[in-house]
C-alpha cells in the first residue's frame, strides 16, 4: 500500500505583513522595469 507523502518541512522564515509588503514591491519594480526594457528595445528596432 502506498505510504501518504508527508508536507516538506518549510525552510526559512516566514515574512511579517510589512516585510511581504516591501518583498512585493521590490517584485513589482524590477517586472515593471524588466517590460520596459523589452519595450524600448521593441521600439529600437521596429519602424
Amino acid at each position: 500500500m502506498a505510504e501518504a507523502l508527508a508536507a516538506p518541512a518549510p525552510v526559512g522564515r516566514t515574512l511579517s505583513p510589512g516585510e511581504l509588503v516591501t518583498t512585493m514591491a521590490h517584485f513589482h519594480r524590477a517586472e515593471i522595469l524588466r517590460m520596459t526594457g523589452w519595450r524600448d528595445r521593441l521600439d529600437r528596432t521596429s519602424n
